[in-house]
């Protein structure tokens, strides 16, 4: 008798202490999904956006059009919302996720510990029946509406699993341009650029993303990294050559603009039209990028230099080809120079954290991807981890010898604390509930 009052007691409180803990998880995602936090969302959203030197740029131009200040901000308060639109999204689907998943199981361990007491014939207090179920009484259809709970929380798990980069339903919330429909048409990987970005303003800062399109125009860190700050800002490299150093295989704009600007940068013959439609009653055009670096390249050749001014006057030098050479800030790399080199990379299967590539060497060659590498970027050859190499300042790549290999770009992404005790808690609640229906079982039995 002592050990089923204290039992009692343990299975009261538990049940107590989860009711409270879905009651206020109940109430955030309640006012999560009535829109309490959408404002605070949409701020920290202007926030980062004002910091950009695009924006300053498109500022700078509304102003030269005619634009009040009262259009200004409305501009920029249009641009934060769209940007918030996704994160506020998936705030709401995860909030009430939350929500339903505690309920269900408080639901749950309510219906597995409640015991029905019955009083004996003569007199004694009730005690809790003990029927051939076990411990625990268990309700009529108690068994089949523990699975059917355990079958959604493990539904819910996958969903969370496949939805790791959540893709928002961009078709209802954000019409597609038939420019962006045509861009995913084309092969991947590849990026784009845009000129005139006061027109591509929402495109940039929403659109592309949204309907998984990589542009090199996108807001800016408020703090750049000094390599970033040489590569993307100053006008140490030029357009050209930086959109080719960044896998950018198609620019986007105003025809007559992208004419005019190509023709005065002399690198019209490098581009072909590859697709025209009208925006804002005006004619724009998507031009082709036929020098792009891919984004998976390899070089036989590269050369040694420290600093990294000198760097990137190297690889802005119109003598320079980067299909052919690269530049490597190690010290301890030994410079190389094999002209006579032949590679190829054979691109197997694409997504953006991972690049499956076949490479064939005519001898031993740097295969490097454009990309900047935050430390997360890992390079498997034949299956086996390898040193990853700087290279042309914001890529990495590695050295790989002569012959046929497997090379595979992985992205191994490195979870915070936070991020570590979400994850237990979510994996923790399912197994919780499956233990708990396999204890029953065997106890029933």
């Amino acid at each position: 008798m002592m050990f089923n009052n204290i039992q009692d007691k343990k299975i009261r409180t538990f049940l107590i202490v989860w009711f409270t803990i879905t009651v206020l998880i109940t109430i955030i995602a309640g006012t999560a999904m009535l829109g309490f936090y959408d404002v605070n969302v949409t701020n920290i959203k202007a926030e980062e956006i004002q910091s950009s030197p695009q924006l300053a740029n498109a500022v700078q131009q509304w102003r030269e059009q005619g634009a009040t200040d009262q259009q200004i901000k409305q501009q920029i308060d249009q641009i934060a919302m769209g940007q918030a639109a996704p994160a506020i999204s998936v705030m709401k689907k995860s909030s009430f996720r939350a929500a339903a998943i505690t309920i269900i199981a408080f639901l749950l361990f309510y219906f597995l510990f409640s015991g029905k007491k019955t009083s004996n014939r003569r007199g004694n207090p009730p005690t809790h029946s003990r029927c051939k179920t076990g411990m625990f009484h268990f309700k009529k259809g108690g068994v089949s509406f523990a699975f059917a709970i355990i079958g959604l929380l493990l539904i819910d798990q996958i969903y969370i699993a496949q939805k790791y980069v959540m893709k928002e339903p961009v078709e209802i919330t954000l019409q597609k341009p038939d420019a962006i429909a045509k861009l995913q048409t084309a092969q991947q990987p590849f990026r784009v650029a845009v000129i005139d970005k006061g027109t591509y303003n929402i495109w940039v800062t929403s659109l592309f993303q949204l309907h998984g399109v990589e542009c090199i125009d996108v807001p800016a860190d408020s703090r750049p990294t000094p390599l970033r700050k040489i590569f993307f800002y100053s006008d140490a490299i030029s357009p050209v050559r930086r959109w080719e150093y960044s896998n950018v295989k198609y620019i986007l704009g105003p025809q007559r603009g992208i004419e005019m600007f190509l023709r005065r940068m002399g690198a019209r013959k490098q581009f072909t039209s590859y697709y025209t439609y009208n925006l804002n009653n005006q004619q724009h055009a998507i031009y082709e990028f036929k020098n792009t670096l891919p984004r998976v390249y390899t070089v036989g050749e590269w050369s040694v230099i420290t600093n990294a001014n000198a760097a990137i006057a190297f690889m802005n030098n119109p003598k320079t080809d980067p299909h052919k050479i690269a530049v490597i800030t190690d010290t301890k790399i030994t410079e190389t120079l094999n002209t006579n080199f032949t590679g190829s990379v054979d691109i197997k299967s694409y997504t953006p954290v991972k690049i499956e590539t076949v490479v064939n060497l005519s001898a031993t060659g740097l295969v490097a991807m454009a990309t900047e590498s935050d430390g997360n970027w890992k390079i498997y050859v034949d299956g086996e981890l390898v040193e990853s190499i700087g290279c042309n300042l914001l890529h990495f790549g590695t050295f790989v010898p002569e012959g046929k290999h497997l090379v595979t770009f992985s992205y191994d992404k490195k979870l915070t604390t936070v991020s570590r005790i979400t994850s237990a808690a979510y994996l923790f609640l399912p197994i919780l509930l499956l233990l708990t229906i396999i204890v029953f079982l065997i106890k029933r039995r």
